[in-house]
């Protein structure tokens, strides 16, 4: 049986919610109903392993059959910032400054890094050069330490 609720929704969240409807190809209602089933029912995941960030958005991703997976995540993940007027920089200059850092800081391994830019583990590696960041990433101490143990 099919109902038609009454809901108060801020105006700007009821528009920003239907662009993203018709960019999905879904109805309005469709977002809800979904979102409303997956959140009052039993889901494998439970709310205590998801992080604190992501609590708000807890089932209400519908992910559609033969949806690449890794690629919607990575859209899910990317990260949006604005730029100070002036800088001129290509989005690829600026993922990879940003996947360098990573790497330079740890956080990431090369084969991370080029999966994030889409380039080859060796590609990367060769990038890093030019963003002055060593693909050895081996403290001066253990350097000596390797060194004294040969």
């Amino acid at each position: 049986m099919r109902t038609k609720p009454t809901l108060t929704i801020d105006q700007s969240v009821i528009e920003k919610a239907r662009i993203y409807a018709k960019q999905s190809g879904r109805s309005l209602s469709d977002l809800v109903e979904t979102y409303l089933q997956r959140l009052t029912s039993e889901s494998e995941l439970s709310e205590e392993r998801v992080p604190e960030e992501f609590k708000d958005s807890f089932g209400s991703v519908n992910l559609q059959s033969g949806l690449d997976e890794k690629a919607a995540i990575r859209e899910i993940m990317s990260i949006r910032f604005r730029l100070p007027q002036g800088i001129q920089a290509s989005q690829f200059e600026l993922s990879m400054l940003f996947a360098a850092k990573l790497f330079e800081e740890g956080l990431i391994t090369s084969g991370q890094g080029a999966e994030m830019l889409g380039l080859s583990k060796r590609t990367f590696m060769e990038l890093l050069g030019k963003y002055k960041v060593s693909v050895f990433q081996y403290r001066i101490d253990e350097i000596e330490e390797d060194i004294a143990n040969t």
